[in-house]
């Protein structure tokens, strides 16, 4: 059922000149100044009426207001008994049809054409603006960056709360014409809900603009920044946001403290930069460390996404499978399982950049011997520009402490046989889980590499006998392509020889907000460290501690957000070492979902060297080290760190670490089946979904 203010909303956009005109105070002005002109011109051509003619009465004011708008007959009829044998009469009558005639058939009709005219082209610039007040619970959207498209979507599906037609503003500092044609025909299929998109030219970094986007009414605000922005995007970006926090605190007043927080969701377009962000302790907090009051903001990268879309626990399509497999897709379950993975990434661009940091964090496996040293997940980087290798190492100087992974470096191109000779003999190795990412820029370069690899990569197994010698499983390529095309669309769905070739990377994939939300994260922190059986806790009890995540995580320092995160990611992983693949409860489910996984016995213990690495992985990758301080108890899991040099005493092996440290680190592990179910998750046999 529609709201009397949706549908209110509706019509008004179903006719623009009438929408514009009752929500802009400029052009109820003009409105106001040819209606003031006109009744002025009728008043002072009556007063000569009355002058000239010797008429005066309510009786003449009619027949003054007949001949002023009399339109194309301006010629008085002497024959008319109202004139009777006054010249006088007649000669007034004619003088006030003639003007009459002039001002509804030139001046008039002129300013309203005017009018017009200047509405349509500054809707077409994006320089009309609406009333800053007509816009309530709208969406902001500012600048048009490469998920624009896939965003609107988004968001008409409900992914950000119910869509009733409300108002998706565009601020871009591009040209709006071609943006609009663009983006329209890209949502061509939205032809009903893409009315309610609104473009504004304007600048991000002017107070003005964003004052326009009413900000203070917005139900959720997105900072994308421009895609040809190549000056200072993610700096600009930050910028905003700290402007839209004082606009909104300057709206609201006193009232800030009693009113939520509007949500800002900020793209920053650096994979470096947004890695430094990812280390700060108060990323959202104001200049004099006050948490901001009026905005909750949150960062996020187009590459970081897609390399979490790839191989992180949110990679899931709405059909529930996940598109893209895993780096083991074999699922690595056993101590004495004899697979380890290999990731080639060819190009450290920033796409090559996320994948190589993702891998890093979310390639810890169950088969890891920490007293043989293996099998060890290897990351090999090729690129023929060595200032690329110099440029990772200064920023992850410590990757040694990662004990589980070797990162590896190639300055040569992915056709000299040196590349060609590493690439062919891991897709030879029967027990190696080969997985090539080709990350060029070029759409086509990109196709010509991938689809050049050596034929090893491409042959696998199939169930008749002629291929048993081949390795089972095959080999992943993984093709980047900026947009989607054809070609790329049938190797997506070649089922022969190109049966394991992805596309991806292209902009506007399908956005899903899981990546910008905190929900489970808030839950994995609220549960660090308290070893709370879920599974027996009441509904009210289970609502008690969501309530109370909030507050503990806005007291929460930025990198320890991230780690909730991307242990959350790495849920995939776990899963699959029991066994079980999660999805989204699908609509019409019949069995399948009954068994819930358990982390307990033997599964916790490998379940905690496993966490231990990824947690050592990711705090290596945020700068932190090696702090050779001892624990002050063994039993109470307490240890020792140094914020301001980032020293830590855990970097080290789990061998060498208390149980109760390890202990701690897993408590939201073990209750990760519970959280997931009561997400709307379930639980399948990955030989069930294989069948």
């Amino acid at each position: 059922m529609i709201s009397p203010k949706s549908a209110f909303s509706k019509i008004l956009r179903s006719c623009a000149f009438p929408a514009s005109v009752l929500t802009t105070g400029r052009y109820w002005r003009t409105v106001l100044k040819l209606a003031g002109w006109a009744v002025l011109i009728f008043a002072a051509l009556f007063a000569l009426y009355c002058l000239v003619g010797g008429a005066v009465g309510w009786k003449h004011l009619a027949e003054c207001w007949g001949e002023f708008t009399s339109g194309t007959d301006w010629i008085p009829d002497l024959g008319e008994d109202r004139y009777g044998s006054s010249s006088r009469l007649f000669a007034a009558a004619f003088f006030v049809r003639l003007a009459g005639l002039v001002f509804f058939g030139g001046v008039f009709i002129s300013a309203v054409t005017n009018l017009f005219l200047s509405i349509s082209d500054e809707r077409t610039r994006g320089l009309f603006r609406y009333r800053r007040g007509f816009f309530r619970d709208h969406f902001v959207i500012i600048g048009n960056g490469e998920e624009t498209e896939a965003l609107i979507c988004a968001i008409f599906k409900g992914e950000f709360g119910a869509y009733a037609g409300e108002y998706i503003v565009i601020m871009t500092h591009a040209d709006v014409e071609s943006a609009r044609e663009r983006l329209l025909s890209e949502l061509a299929s939205e032809r009903e809900n893409r009315r309610g998109i609104v473009f504004y030219y304007g600048d991000l970094d002017s107070k003005e603009c964003l004052r326009d986007l009413a900000p203070w009414n917005a139900r959720e605000i997105f900072v994308l920044g421009d895609a040809d922005d190549l000056s200072g995007r993610d700096v600009r970006n930050m910028s905003a946001m700290r402007l839209l926090d004082d606009i909104v605190g300057r709206r609201r007043g006193n009232a800030c403290a009693s009113v939520k927080r509007i949500p800002v969701n900020v793209q920053i377009c650096s994979v470096s930069t947004y890695s430094a962000i990812q280390k700060l302790d108060n990323f959202d907090r104001g200049d004099r460390g006050d948490v901001f009051l009026h905005v909750a903001p949150r960062i996020f990268n187009f590459y970081e996404t897609w390399a979490r879309r790839l191989w992180g626990f949110f990679g899931q399509r709405d059909g529930g499978a996940y598109h893209y497999r895993d780096l083991d897709y074999l699922a690595i379950r056993a101590a004495d399982d004899p697979h380890h993975v290999h990731l080639v990434v060819v190009g450290l661009n920033q796409m090559g950049l996320a994948l190589v940091l993702e891998a890093l964090r979310i390639c810890h496996y169950a088969n890891f011997d920490e007293n043989a040293g293996g099998p060890k997940t290897r990351v090999t980087v090729v690129d023929r520009d060595p200032a690329r290798k110099l440029f990772f190492e200064a920023n992850y100087p410590n990757l040694a402490q990662i004990y589980d992974v070797d990162v590896d470096f190639v300055c040569a191109s992915v056709e000299s046989p040196e590349v060609r000779e590493l690439i062919s003999s891991s897709a030879r190795e029967r027990h190696c889980l080969l997985t090539v990412a080709i990350c060029f820029e070029s759409d086509d370069a990109a196709l010509a590499a991938g689809l050049s690899l050596p034929d090893v990569v491409f042959e696998h197994r199939d169930d008749d006998a002629k291929h048993r010698s081949m390795k089972p499983g095959g080999n992943t390529v993984l093709i980047r392509q900026a947009r989607r095309s054809e070609i790329s669309r049938k190797l997506d769905r070649d089922g022969d020889r190109y049966k394991y070739v992805r596309r991806f990377g292209y902009a506007n994939p399908e956005f899903e907000s899981e990546f910008i939300r905190d929900d489970m994260p808030k839950l994995v922190n609220a549960l660090y460290g308290k070893w709370q059986d879920l599974v027996n806790l009441s509904q009210d009890e289970k609502k008690e501690l969501k309530e109370g995540m909030h507050a503990s995580w806005l007291k929460l320092e930025e990198y320890k957000r991230w780690s909730n995160r991307f242990q959350v990611d790495s849920y995939r992983i776990y899963l699959r070492m029991l066994g079980f693949f999660a999805r989204k409860r699908q609509k019409n489910s019949a069995g399948g979902g009954e068994a819930l996984p358990s982390f307990t016995g033997e599964a916790e213990s490998r379940i905690a060297d496993m966490e231990h690495r990824r947690w050592l992985a990711e705090r290596t990758l945020s700068g932190t080290r090696f702090w050779d301080k001892p624990f002050p108890d063994d039993e109470s899991g307490d240890t020792v760190q140094d914020k301001l040099y980032r020293l830590h005493n855990c970097i080290r092996k789990t061998s060498a670490l208390p149980f109760a440290v390890l202990r701690k680190d897993i408590a939201p592990i073990v209750n990760a089946p519970v959280l997931l179910k009561d997400e709307g998750y379930e639980f399948i046999r990955i030989s069930e979904e294989e069948e």
